[in-house]
């Protein structure tokens, strides 16, 4: 086999496993896909001639240790199989972050090429949804492999908010389809993919087309991001015209989002404590919830995912008037709340003495880095003990540590025999 087509192979094959990475399916035994499943088997596979525990050993080891002792003298506790599971599948997401550095690393070249790629697919695909096109069959789709959970069924939301209704894109929901576009546009900034200013200029209008499509605040976040890494890539030394000529720019775009109709929509909502809207389930749910919490059990939290205790302790709860309000509704999609809310500050303490050990190990430390680590921050939009917020920390992580120019174009791809 030559290495052009062993290339292609990797190629294909890393585009299978962001496609499964950007499903979002949670682990589920029970489930009838199990995709974080195979996320794992797939990793597996990259990394089982490459399994170095030296640096990690301890780490993983303390991890175990840490939820064994969560479970044995965290009072009323839930010692259910759920819980176990929810565990578990965090132990595995993380091992998914350890080895996926290492494959991303690996395989920078390859990791390259496919971010463009899954961009544009991604955005062609939105398009096309949006048009009516391809809605049937991403709907079919949907119901059929989220069918054990996980469905986003509010287009009467979306209608609401836009005026159309948003596209999913075979995803869970809409705001993973864009949140998955937008860090891989980031990451593709991050790591010099492509210098060519007629490419970046493609990117800043798929995101501004997104926007207008979507409504989402997440966009607006990655344009400002994008340029505070365009700053931090000229390291600051910047010609006092082009930096007066880009705030302009950046001034006119932020300002055209914001007599949007839509934008103007999303503005109001914000801030009604009683509605069930999507910036409450990202941001004052948690919040308040956290804060609940916090003053009855403010040391080790409520243990993994006793979602039952959530309900008891929550105040928000008791106050929505909702037809489905459940502990998932006020937990919301924040990691760093719910690393508090499960864990307490003991483990809270613990997460951040391991983002500070894995990502600001003191190497390459410097403003670009900063930004990116920041996104991760930034968007906290999933549960810290998901394979998927994972996934997103470790490519991320790699782009970060990416210090070298690897322009499109400039791999030299051999077709000896192997």
């Amino acid at each position: 086999m030559t290495k052009l087509r062993l290339y292609k192979i990797h190629v294909l094959f890393f585009l299978f496993l962001f496609a499964n990475f950007y499903l979002n399916i949670p682990l589920k035994f029970t489930g009838k896909v199990m995709w974080g499943a195979i996320s794992l088997i797939l990793i597996m596979i990259l990394s089982i001639f490459n399994l170095d525990f030296k640096k990690n050993e301890a780490l993983f080891l303390f991890l175990i240790l840490f939820y064994l002792i969560l479970y044995v003298f965290i009072p009323n506790i839930n010692y259910s199989y759920s819980n176990l599971v929810s565990s578990f599948q965090f132990l595995l997401a993380f091992f998914c972050f350890i080895q996926l550095k290492k494959v991303f690393k690996k395989n920078c070249d390859i990791i390259n090429y496919i971010l463009p790629i899954f961009v544009f697919i991604l955005f062609s695909l939105s398009v096309f949804e949006t048009l009516g096109v391809t809605k049937t069959l991403s709907d079919s789709f949907r119901n059929i492999v989220y069918s054990h959970g996980g469905l986003y069924n509010s287009d009467y939301r979306d209608i609401a908010l836009t005026g159309r209704v948003r596209p999913k894109v075979f995803a869970s929901e809409p705001s993973m389809h864009v949140l998955f576009i937008c860090i891989c546009i980031l990451c593709i900034k991050a790591r010099k993919i492509t210098d060519n200013k007629l490419y970046q200029g493609i990117y800043l209008a798929i995101l501004l087309i997104l926007f207008f499509i979507t409504n989402s605040p997440t966009i607006i976040l990655t344009l400002l991001l994008f340029f505070l890494i365009q700053k931090a890539d000229a390291k600051l030394k910047l010609n006092p015209k082009v930096l007066f000529i880009n705030f302009i720019l950046m001034t006119v775009v932020l300002f055209s989002i914001s007599q949007t109709e839509a934008f103007q929509k999303r503005i109001n909502r914000f801030g009604q404590v009683h509605e069930v809207t999507s910036d409450n389930v990202r941001i004052i749910f948690p919040i308040i919830t956290m804060i609940d919490v916090v003053k009855t059990h403010p040391v080790f939290g409520l243990g993994i995912s006793n979602k039952d205790k959530v309900i008891e302790v929550s105040s928000i709860y008791k106050d929505l008037d909702y037809e489905h309000t459940h502990a998932n509704l006020v937990l919301g999609t924040n990691a760093i709340t719910k690393a508090i809310v499960f864990t307490g500050f003991a483990g809270f303490s613990f997460f951040c003495i391991l983002f500070y050990k894995v990502f600001l190990d003191g190497k390459n430390i410097n403003l670009h880095n900063f930004l990116l680590i920041s996104t991760l921050i930034i968007f906290v939009l999933g549960a810290f003990e998901q394979v998927y917020f994972w996934i997103l920390a470790s490519l991320i992580y790699s782009s970060c540590m990416s210090n070298t120019s690897n322009t499109i174009g400039n791999s030299e791809i051999k077709t000896e025999q192997v």
